[in-house]
């Protein structure tokens, strides 16, 4: 399995998705860890983005952003998804909207949602290598390994110093049959392979309070 979920940047999400959580918000706010997720009052309202949005447009996607971070941090993945999707029809150059979104849906395994969301997180923020090692994880889960290979690759490429990256693409060569070059990689970055694989596992980034 990809390590891309556990390794960066510490943005993981624990346990599995309850389809009751997924339907109906709590009451009261919960804790959650928050190593690296800021409180929604964080977000920067004033920080307009350099298109044709109208500043209005603009606070009210800010607005949806930030009630969308509460009900991911709490585990309300259906409710944050429409949250998201709201913003980014006011903002849709929200980057981290789109990449957050993208977590929403992986939680729930909406994989095609969730590498058309990240893919537009991409867009406006090309050669961000933590979003294309995302997008192979993704693409890595849905079984397209030759995808995910050329994924990692172009991650591995844009930082040749991550052994994650070369684990990652490692473990899709695997899949692919080229266990000759999975074990060249291993050897070059001192990589123990994995005990098993289970693409169907995938712990998303948890949602960031920064758009």
């Amino acid at each position: 399995m990809p390590n891309i979920w556990r390794a960066i940047l510490c943005l993981l999400l624990a346990g599995s998705v309850s389809s009751a959580h997924a339907d109906e918000p709590k009451a009261e706010s919960t804790k959650s860890d928050t190593s690296s997720v800021k409180s929604e009052g964080s977000v920067d309202s004033s920080a307009q983005p350099e298109n044709k949005v109208s500043r209005a447009d603009h606070l009210e996607s800010i607005a949806h952003y930030n009630k969308a971070v509460g009900y991911h941090q709490s585990g309300f993945y259906n409710h944050a998804i429409d949250e998201y999707l709201a913003a980014v029809e006011k903002d849709p150059n929200l980057e981290q909207a789109w990449a957050n979104l993208g977590s929403s849906y992986t939680v729930l395994k909406k994989y095609d949602a969730a590498l058309d969301a990240f893919k537009k997180a991409l867009a406006i923020k090309p050669n961000d290598v933590v979003m294309i090692r995302f997008i192979g994880a993704v693409q890595f889960a849905q079984g397209t390994y030759d995808e995910a290979a050329n994924s990692f690759q172009r991650a591995l490429e844009m930082d040749p110093t991550s052994a994650l990256t070369a684990s990652d693409l490692a473990g899709a060569l695997d899949k692919l049959g080229r266990s000759a070059k999975a074990k060249e990689l291993r050897q070059k970055y001192n990589i123990t392979p994995p005990a098993g694989i289970k693409p169907e596992v995938i712990d998303p980034p948890k949602p960031s309070s920064k758009p």
